[in-house]
């Protein structure tokens, strides 16, 4: 498969649970932005922001921001021609629709997750193509807290 067809598949899956998790009475902001075939995909609510970045070479970076802490880079996902596709859009589908969820339910959970990413920056081993979603079940040990 080609970048740019990966690129494709991946931006509408982003922008599907975009809409699908927007809920437009809590106070959430989001842009797209295109700058030399560089995707950056920006959801901003009060003093958090959360951006993926879907680069032009078809690697894939989450970006974690709360106001009391530095931003924590996540590389996602480095492109390799060979990957399945539809193993690749069902996970972004599932890692995104999560994250995306708990950062416009729980105005928190950004400040918690910051807090254990970066005690331990291994915690949140999020790589597009584990199969063990050991990711998931740290991140869900401290939703405990949001």
């Amino acid at each position: 498969m080609e970048k740019k067809e990966l690129k494709k598949k991946i931006v509408n899956e982003i922008f599907k649970c975009i809409q699908k998790d927007m809920i437009f009475k809590y106070h959430i902001s989001y842009k797209v932005e295109v700058n030399s075939q560089n995707i950056y995909f920006s959801i901003h609510r009060y003093q958090q922001d959360f951006r993926i970045n879907i680069y032009a070479d078809g690697n894939i970076q989450l970006k974690f921001k709360e106001i009391s802490h530095k931003e924590f880079v996540c590389d996602y996902y480095q492109f390799n021609s060979d990957d399945n596709l539809d193993e690749l859009v069902k996970n972004i589908r599932k890692d995104i629709h999560l994250l995306l969820k708990d950062f416009i339910e729980y105005p928190m959970s950004w400040h918690v997750l910051l807090d254990y990413l970066h005690g331990n920056e291994g915690f949140i081993d999020m790589k597009l193509l584990r199969n063990d979603d050991e990711w998931i079940k740290n991140y869900k040990s401290i939703r405990k807290y949001f």
